[in-house]
């Protein structure tokens, strides 16, 4: 992955708080729960602080992964009923996100919810570069996220 050492620094640094899926917990669980998720991969969970304070506990079992924080580098193996992203496929460089996008929903049995940011972050990676690399509007993003879908049901959000 071309940043990952980049956002492992900025993550050490505490420039990420953590807190992008606080704002869709609502919603995510209301999905969850009317598509009878019991299994989920958060996908880029960061440090996974709302997870670790219990605020997901009526989510079923939860199964973290964060290729830029140690404790949560390893993919988990198997499939989920649902996977989620939050704040993460913008920190993808569009040449890996085909890669990324096949794992999240090769991933997923019955649900992907995802929140995608359509405009430049407020963060730089330490090369100066913005934090967010791949940045399009959202009618370019679910085109891309169309052709992954494997009959699963997809809610998207997009932070504009």
């Amino acid at each position: 992955m071309i940043y990952l050492e980049a956002y492992r620094q900025l993550h050490r640094h505490g420039m990420f708080k953590g807190f992008s899926l606080e704002k869709h917990i609502n919603k995510i669980t209301e999905l969850l729960k009317e598509h009878g998720c019991k299994s989920v991969l958060d996908y880029g969970c960061g440090k996974a602080i709302l997870h670790i304070r219990g605020i997901t506990k009526e989510w079923g079992n939860v199964s973290l992964y964060d290729p830029a924080v140690d404790e949560f580098e390893k993919l988990p193996e198997g499939k989920f009923d649902a996977v989620i992203c939050t704040d993460v496929l913008e920190h993808v460089p569009e040449q890996e996100l085909d890669q990324t996008l096949q794992i999240i929903f090769s991933k997923a049995t019955k649900l992907v919810c995802l929140n995608i940011s359509t405009k430049e972050a407020k963060k730089f990676l330490p090369n100066g570069i913005n934090a967010h690399v791949t940045v399009r509007p959202s009618e370019w993003w679910l085109g891309k996220l169309d052709s992954y879908r494997q009959g699963q049901v997809m809610w998207v959000n997009f932070d504009a």
